[in-house]
């Protein structure tokens, strides 16, 4: 479905050397009832517009991406978004579609990789 106006801004406080995103879809099953509602999995981002932006924050479009639809399952895997951005002290995801629900659209959870720019070690944020 198409949604308007939503969006996702993260601020890591300072800028860094992106690697790539792990991106957990929206997975939610249970109804308020208790039943199983696979129709829920209809709220996950399908497609979103990446930006970043150094600490001016002067945002500046890195690219689109699709997402894949949740599985429902607890074991539901992060899928790995590249992000090789320099200077990154912001980045921000515009949500553009989701899987077909007309009220709501949303992410479980993002986690960045990047590069320590002291040396090579590789964390998560």
């Amino acid at each position: 479905g198409l949604v308007t106006n939503e969006w996702a801004e993260f601020d890591f406080g300072w800028e860094i050397d992106l690697v790539s995103a792990a991106v957990w879809q929206y997975n939610q099953t249970q109804q308020q009832d208790l039943s199983l509602g696979l129709i829920l999995l209809n709220r996950g981002v399908k497609r979103m517009t990446i930006y970043t932006a150094g600490n001016s924050k002067s945002y500046t479009e890195y690219g689109s991406v699709q997402l894949a639809k949740a599985l429902g399952t607890a074991a539901e895997p992060a899928q790995l978004v590249r992000l090789n951005a320099t200077g990154v002290r912001y980045v921000k995801f515009a949500i553009n579609s989701n899987w077909g629900d007309s009220n709501m659209v949303g992410l479980s959870e993002v986690r960045f990789l990047y590069i320590k720019h002291a040396g090579t070690l590789i964390r998560m944020l």
